[in-house]
């Protein structure tokens, strides 16, 4: 109550939370609860201690960062593995006549 005069609501107030989270849930491998607790903790390890390099401005970058090597390294994540479900045989197309 005290703080409402202060700070107002607004839709991207979530933005920067939600994008170091998906950062860590793409670290991690998606479908892994251990692995995204994991990829969380890298993503605060590694940001925190990146500040003692570059400026603190600059923090948030770092997450795009993790987010753009580990997409380009290993799409899957840490702990996630590829999956691929074949379902039965694949389609052929016919060419069929208008006459039939």
């Amino acid at each position: 109550m005290l703080l409402a005069p202060l700070l107002s609501v607004t839709i991207t107030m979530g933005s920067t939370v939600s994008s170091k989270g998906f950062t860590a849930g793409v670290l991690g491998g998606f479908g892994s609860v251990p692995g995204a607790i994991i990829g969380g903790l890298i993503v605060g390890v590694i940001e925190n201690c990146a500040t003692m390099y570059i400026p603190s401005v600059y923090k948030d970058v770092i997450s795009y960062v993790i987010l753009f090597l580990v997409i380009l390294i290993k799409p899957n994540g840490i702990l996630g593995t590829a999956r691929v479900k074949m379902t039965g045989k694949p389609a052929v197309l016919e060419a069929r006549r208008e006459d039939e």
